[in-house]
């Protein structure tokens, strides 16, 4: 005799969705509800317990906390014209279901804050634009020393970001062991940083060999703005030292 399955009458998506946006009028918005029902086919945590170890639903329950309060700051039109528009839009459903699963996945800390703050930026524009759509595919590749730095070295060289940005100031990227050589290419894979480029500089790269050691230079757009900000607000002056 099969087992019977205690999930069996949860609502197909196109319902589920529906019930977040109402939801959001009803003043009763619940991530945990919608995630839970949407991504996992489950009404509650304790119905994953077969698939999810003590550990497993204990890191869900901090990720979902956090979209939960990452959300809570969305203006609620936004919110529920967002979940209106879910039913339609099947990419957004991948993006949060990626940005949810990526988050509960990820070793570092910081990667899960990254992902619920684009969630958030998700919700709101009810989209996501090439520079988030870039971190999202390849956040991976940067572990916590690599935003540390990236944080460290833009607090040290700009004392107003808003006018390197504005002002397309060069910025100096020190570079003395192998460690800084890579960070400074995974920051540009990931379009954090532009990196600065001069035809002499191409033909110094072509004729002396090896040049990693060679201290770089960089500009930066809004989306670095952007993440330095956040960034700003998880470190403060803890790594500026």
């Amino acid at each position: 005799m099969k087992k019977e399955i205690s999930n069996l009458k949860i609502k197909p998506y196109s319902e589920l969705v529906i019930d977040a946006a109402e939801d959001v009028c009803k003043g009763a918005y619940n991530f945990s509800k919608f995630a839970l029902n949407v991504f996992y086919r489950a009404s509650n945590l304790k119905a994953l317990k077969e698939s999810f170890d003590a550990y497993q639903i204990e890191k869900l329950s901090q990720v979902i906390e956090d979209f939960q309060y990452e959300h809570s700051k969305i203006d609620d039109d936004k919110k529920r014209e967002f979940y209106e528009d879910l039913k339609y839009n099947k990419q957004n459903l991948e993006f949060l279901y990626s940005l949810f699963e990526k988050s509960r996945k990820s070793t570092y800390r910081i990667h899960m804050q990254l992902l619920t703050y684009l969630s958030s930026s998700l919700v709101n524009k009810k989209e996501l634009n090439y520079h988030e759509k870039t971190l999202l595919s390849n956040i991976n590749i940067l572990n916590d020393e690599d935003l540390i730095y990236f944080h460290k070295i833009l607090k040290e060289s700009v004392s107003d970001i808003n006018e390197a940005k504005i002002k397309e100031i060069k910025i100096s990227f020190p570079i003395k062991t192998y460690t800084e050589h890579y960070i400074f290419e995974k920051l540009e894979r990931v379009g954090f940083i532009v990196k600065y480029v001069s035809d002499a500089g191409i033909m110094a790269d072509i004729e002396y060999e090896p040049y990693v050691y060679k201290d770089q230079f960089f500009y930066i757009h809004d989306f670095t703005v952007e993440i330095y900000n956040f960034l700003d607000l998880i470190f403060g002056d803890k790594h500026s030292s």
